[in-house]
């Protein structure tokens, strides 16, 4: 069984590999066991070199069934096969269950680092209100006190258009939609960034020129999107 682990810290993948199986009773595995769990620095010490873009895990860890192995394929994702090898000595479906804590964990570090930017959080939502035909943005419940929202970011309404009309409603939807927009945004960046650096380097992969065009304008137009959206100049890390 493969499991997709792309974007994942192997290092960090590799401690929690480790730290959520345990030693075999044998000599040997006694021998080299440190009985606890490790840091991401000691499991980084462990990884082996670097081969074909991924790093080498023994199939053995300070004492502890590994097995699995990382690999990438031909279009840059990462995977960790033969993971059933692991469950095998772990229990079963408790590879998958820890990359997919550690995705959940990945995007949880995208969403505070978003808060750095002083938006409001999200989730907003959008409530039409009554009588007046203005689209009302808010980050949570709607507290309705006379003819005011309370906690409300803003109003959209079209003046253009008598009564605001559908446009109105679509300006409201998007607007509201935005913290979501920006949070995918901020996550697919690094992997688009990744994928056009690597097809320039690959040669079997290399764009043609005018998909090169295309590849730089999307990224171009992400990087300028965030910067609208946060006030500075995007730099990718």
């Amino acid at each position: 069984m493969n499991i997709n682990v792309t974007g994942i810290d192997p290092a960090v993948l590799l401690m929690e590999l480790h730290n959520n199986t345990s030693s075999p009773d044998t000599w040997a595995c006694n021998l080299t066991a440190v009985h606890r769990d490790i840091t991401v620095d000691e499991a980084r010490e462990q990884l082996g070199p670097e081969e074909d873009g991924v790093h080498h895990f023994s199939d053995y860890v300070l004492g502890r069934p590994i097995k699995a192995f990382l690999q990438k394929d031909e279009d840059g994702r990462v995977y960790l096969c033969r993971a059933d090898l692991y469950d095998r000595d772990s229990s079963p479906g408790n590879a998958e269950s820890i990359v997919n804590k550690l995705k959940r964990d990945l995007i949880s570090s995208v969403m505070r680092m978003n808060t750095m930017h002083q938006h409001t959080p999200g989730p907003w939502h959008a409530k039409l209100h009554p009588g007046i035909e203005e689209w009302i943005i808010s980050p949570g419940q709607f507290y309705n006190w006379g003819n005011t929202y309370l906690f409300s970011i803003g109003f959209v309404r079209d003046y253009s258009v008598e009564g605001g009309g559908e446009t109105s409603s679509a300006n409201a939807r998007l607007i509201s939609a935005a913290p979501e927009l920006f949070d995918a945004l901020m996550m697919a960046l690094p992997y688009f960034v990744q994928f056009v650096e690597m097809a320039e380097q690959d040669d079997s992969h290399k764009p043609g020129e005018a998909a090169k065009m295309v590849q730089h304008m999307t990224l171009e137009v992400m990087e300028d999107a965030i910067a609208k959206a946060t006030g500075e100049t995007y730099e990718r890390t």
